[in-house]
């Protein structure tokens, strides 16, 4: 019916007028006709299709660098935060650390101080009431208040003595009570470490 039909349906003229019916038709290297064969020529809107299937590829490849290079980029900033903060960080408390370490330094020299002193003038004290002399024709109510003098001064040096090495020990465990409990240095745990790692 086909072949029937194109033999009696009366012939139209191409678009090209009659100067494109004598226009040879394209062929297949075997020299059946592409129109008989029933492949469909080229258009020119698949071309174009082609075409800006290719530029967008192309550019959600040059995209998808781009955003590569900023998520790196971000990245690495990030992570040199991080490791900037750990650092000033652990240098803040290392300075705590420090300055606790001053005043308790501060207060146990001069309790040693105190406690030098207090040790020498109290054997200054033992020697005077051991070996001190007084003369015989003195008045005994003067000889009462130099025992009495003496041996009070003995008490109180005895008594700073005593303090001043109580005080040394006081501020040294206090301070190292501080350094121990309070002002430890912030050493990252497991998770703020993996806390750096790519997201």
């Amino acid at each position: 019916l086909k072949s029937f039909w194109l033999r009696v349906a009366p012939r139209r003229a191409p678009p090209g007028g009659a100067a494109a019916l004598d226009r040879p038709r394209a062929s297949r290297p075997g020299g059946a006709p592409l129109e008989a064969s029933g492949a469909a020529l080229p258009s020119s809107g698949g071309a174009m299709v082609l075409m800006a299937a290719a530029a967008l590829a192309g550019g959600m490849t040059e995209l998808f660098d781009y955003n590569r290079k900023s998520y790196k980029f971000d990245q690495d900033q990030r992570l040199e935060r991080e490791t900037l903060r750990i650092n000033m960080q652990l240098k803040r408390f290392s300075l705590f650390r420090e300055d606790i370490r001053d005043l308790v330094k501060l207060t146990v020299d001069r309790m040693d101080i105190y406690h030098v002193v207090g040790a020498l003038f109290l054997q200054f004290c033992v020697v005077i009431l051991t070996k001190g002399r007084i003369q015989a024709a003195s008045p005994p109510f003067l000889l009462s208040l130099f025992l009495m003098t003496a041996a009070c001064a003995f008490i109180y040096l005895l008594l700073a003595v005593w303090m001043s090495v109580h005080a040394s020990i006081a501020s040294h465990s206090f301070g190292t009570k501080l350094l121990t409990r309070f002002v430890r240095l912030p050493i990252p745990s497991i998770k703020q470490l993996n806390s750096l790692t790519f997201k």
